[in-house]
């Protein structure tokens, strides 16, 4: 008996090694991170779990390290759905073991509830700055102050924007339904809840009387004086950050899209490691036609790229901005290189990444 014992403690080291731990925890949307109990965990390769009643989950690995993807077969709880897919679908195991995970869930269909709702008040501002542009035109052409050649060509330009803006619609909402504004800033929530009631222009106003440029550069001031005030620095340049992009998005719905790009180059200057807001202004400078700007971010958004996923899209970007001005030869390059990536993809998961492969072949 005494020996049994003994050789279980013996290899117990052993069974002990390699085995990874993730926390999380998993709250309520925009209720002051109210903690959601019971809400089932399961992810391949580690037993099911349910949240505590404050909310925290604890997943064990016997065969991931650091850096390795979590494939999440199931998060649920009866009525509720998940917010922030994005952070589940590409959820790696933390370097830092006391990293926890924040998942975010919201009552069934209040996603969908919302996108419509913020969808028709997105559309409503950027169709009355529309016509007020198109009406301002035409008192110009009017007072003789622009010839009717001047007016169709700067009426074809905003007939433009208004169009591409429009397609970009769905998308924005869709975005400001999954917000979190727990992890915001007083005056960002302060802004969206005069975008909530319709008030754009004054929710713009609440924005701008902070100056977040400002905010950051003390913020990282802070950051290299005293390792203490580290976690409430980074802390106030995130949610800085999150109030950047939130900005730009309005001043878009606006046509003032001078402010827009001055704002996302702010945002991403300020932090050139975040992948999702570095897409986010490619996306807005290649729609404006800015594409020399476009491919030199391009090309920085594949050197921060931290996943294969991540990289395939970095080089389908590179390869339609390339494409679009006619270096057709740099453009099949990437196309390719984002091809042989998807498929390497696909041989390691192909029901998560068949997608991927498809979409790059298409590019190509």
């Amino acid at each position: 008996m005494r020996r049994n014992l003994l050789l279980i403690l013996l290899c117990l080291p052993g069974l002990l090694h390699g085995q990874t731990t993730v926390k999380g925890l998993v709250t309520e949307q925009n209720s002051g991170n109210k903690p959601i109990a019971g809400v089932q965990i399961k992810a391949l390769g580690s037993t099911p779990e349910q949240t505590d009643n404050a909310g925290f989950f604890q997943l064990v690995f016997t065969s991931k390290k650091p850096g390795d993807r979590i494939i999440v077969s199931e998060i649920s709880k009866k009525g509720f759905e998940i917010v922030n897919k994005d952070v589940v679908n590409n959820w790696l195991i933390p370097g830092n073991p006391g990293d926890k995970t924040k998942i975010v869930m919201c009552p069934e269909g209040l996603i969908a509830q919302n996108t419509l709702k913020y969808y028709n008040i997105s559309l409503a501002s950027l169709t009355n700055s529309y016509e007020s542009r198109i009406k301002s035109l035409q008192e110009k052409m009017a007072k003789a102050e622009i010839d009717s050649k001047t007016y169709g060509e700067l009426a074809k330009t905003l007939s433009e924007q208004f169009e591409n803006q429009q397609k970009q619609l769905e998308e924005l909402a869709c975005k400001f339904a999954s917000e979190n504004f727990d992890d915001c800033s007083a005056v960002h929530k302060q802004a969206f809840e005069a975008f909530k009631l319709g008030k754009i222009t004054e929710a713009i106003r609440i924005l701008e009387s902070v100056n977040s440029e400002t905010e950051i550069a003390k913020a990282k001031q802070q950051q290299s004086k005293a390792k203490k005030l580290m976690v409430q620095s980074d802390s106030i340049i995130q949610q800085n950050l999150k109030k950047l992009m939130f900005q730009a998005d309005l001043y878009t719905s606006e046509f003032r899209f001078e402010d827009a790009e001055r704002t996302f180059e702010i945002a991403v200057n300020s932090d050139t490691t975040i992948f999702s807001n570095i897409l986010k202004f490619i996306d807005f400078i290649f729609n404006q036609k800015i594409f020399k700007k476009a491919v030199k971010w391009s090309h920085t958004l594949f050197n921060i790229a931290k996943t294969d996923h991540d990289k395939t899209i970095a080089l389908e970007g590179l390869s339609f901005t390339y494409r679009v001005i006619t270096q057709y030869e740099k453009s099949e390059n990437f196309a390719k290189e984002a091809v042989g990536i998807a498929r390497n993809l696909v041989l390691k998961d192909a029901q998560m990444y068949s997608l991927d492969l498809a979409n790059s072949l298409d590019k190509l």
